[in-house]
């Protein structure tokens, strides 16, 4: 999947949010994501990846960077 958020008109300040289907893996207590993604350019702002965890909700950033 490729998200470009510049082609869907956002502006500085907005926000654009991917989420995914829930995953449920009942043999294990791990979990483990991974994505590449690029930032170049001016004005980047700031990717923040969170993840929610037995529907606990989304408190703290589990990756963040900024371009």
């Amino acid at each position: 999947m490729v998200v470009n958020t510049a082609a869907i008109g956002l502006s500085p300040g907005d926000n654009a949010i991917l989420e995914s289907p829930q995953y449920s893996n009942p043999d294990s207590s791990d979990h483990c994501a991974s994505f590449w993604f690029n930032m170049y350019g001016n004005d980047m702002g700031a990717l923040n990846v969170f993840a929610n965890i037995d529907s606990k909700g989304f408190t703290t950033a589990d990756f963040t960077a900024s371009g």
